[in-house]
């Protein structure tokens, strides 16, 4: 049972989602993520980062530094916002190594492996935390619609 728990919970915290695709060409993710701070690649190939202080449907403002400047709609390739990148993945570790260690086994209860297994998992949800890309994507412009083939016969 126990070996059981550790599997699902490795798949869970491990098996990271993938980022849909599918809602990413709405234009309306910068709306959620005003104040935020996001990295915004232009067509041409540019990255600029910044601190989202408005949107529309027509651009994001967006604020670099002490200026800020208007990306128009047409401009913007593709946008990420970055996520909270604290090393918080620690604690977490430790309260996952506390919530496994409490579980009832049959080999008894014993401080010291109550302890490293503490220190283990908070190791471990350190290292998880630190390798995460902290970036969560926002906007990806609809990619231009593939040619259409168009077959006939001649006689």
């Amino acid at each position: 049972m126990r070996y059981l728990i550790l599997r699902v919970l490795f798949v869970i915290f491990v098996a990271a989602p993938a980022a849909h695709a599918q809602g990413l060409e709405e234009f309306s993710g910068f709306l959620r993520a005003i104040g935020k701070e996001v990295s915004i690649v232009d067509r041409s190939g540019l990255i600029r980062e910044g601190i989202v202080e408005a949107a529309t449907a027509d651009g994001v403002t967006l604020r670099v530094g002490s200026a800020t400047r208007l990306f128009p709609r047409a401009e913007i390739a593709s946008a990420e916002r970055m996520k909270d990148d604290s090393s918080d993945g620690a604690f977490r570790g430790a309260l996952l190594g506390l919530a496994i260690i409490l579980v009832p086994n049959q080999g008894g209860f014993s401080f010291t492996d109550y302890w490293r297994g503490v220190a283990l998992f908070a190791a471990a949800g350190y290292l998880f935390d630190v390798t995460e890309s902290n970036r969560q994507p926002l906007y990806r412009a609809p990619s231009a619609s593939a040619p259409t083939l168009k077959v006939s016969r001649r006689f």
